[in-house]
């Protein structure tokens, strides 16, 4: 029994033990300018990391990531999706660089490092990130509002409604609301609008408050009402209160325009 006891422990003490680190380089390209990054894994954050961007092989930026800050390189999680990436967004004629990190936690936390030249822009995804989807000729960030995460509900259980961004100039701007974006926004109301039936019918509390929040956010975006919300509640759906609860959030994150 003392063996078997000794031998867990062995084992836990061995689980426990960091990993080794290993150094990594990502890279980078678009035209004439070269992105490059290289850190440390083998812990719970990456370690010195260290950013370097080239143009024409002139140096624009020279910047270390301090290891106080925690973060960990987004592509190094295994998503098959690189944690840099070089392109015109804007066709401005400049390369911008972005740079994704993994701040750390159960479900959060993505930010994204932009930059254009040496002019550094941080975005903040929260508990969502975002994917490169071309529309109307442009390159955008598809995302999904992190304002929604645990609102309603448990975060598990939270909905996110669609949110699509557009670098313009030297800033990402939210362009939900545009003609260009019109058909995913619809299409997302769909979805959430039949997870909202289907959860309804099968009487689940959280699954309903979720997905009827983030179906009105969308409806909203579409420039539709959502009387839908005192209809839920008339139906014993939802609580009586809960349809103020979502206005209220909706008018304080801009939805009613």
């Amino acid at each position: 029994m003392k063996a078997g006891i000794g031998a867990l422990a062995a084992a836990a003490l061995l689980a426990a033990t960091p990993a080794a680190a290993q150094a990594k380089t990502e890279t980078a390209t678009s035209g004439t300018v070269k992105a490059t990054l290289t850190y440390r894994t083998g812990e719970a954050s990456a370690k010195d990391q260290h950013l370097t961007i080239t143009d024409a092989g002139t140096t624009v930026v020279d910047e270390a990531i301090p290891n106080k800050l925690f973060l960990t390189p987004a592509g190094s999680f295994g998503n098959q999706r690189p944690s840099l990436h070089a392109e015109d967004f804007d066709g401005n004629g400049t390369v911008e660089v972005v740079l994704d990190e993994y701040t750390g936690g159960a479900h959060c936390c993505f930010d994204s490092y932009l930059y254009e030249g040496a002019t550094k822009t941080i975005h903040h995804w929260g508990d969502v990130w975002y994917r490169f989807k071309d529309i109307g000729g442009s390159r955008l960030f598809l995302s999904a509002d992190p304002a929604f995460s645990g609102a309603f509900t448990s975060f598990a259980a939270s909905a996110f409604p669609i949110q699509v961004w557009d670098w313009q100039g030297s800033a990402l701007v939210d362009v939900s609301r545009s003609a260009a974006v019109r058909p995913l926004v619809r299409k997302d109301a769909d979805r959430w609008r039949r997870h909202y039936r289907r959860a309804a019918r099968k009487g689940q509390d959280e699954p309903v408050r979720s997905t009827l929040a983030a179906y009105a956010a969308d409806r909203l975006l579409l420039g539709k009402g959502i009387g839908i919300l005192d209809k839920a509640a008339a139906r014993g759906e939802v609580r009586k209160n809960f349809p103020m609860q979502v206005r209220r959030l909706l008018r304080k994150l801009g939805y009613f325009g």
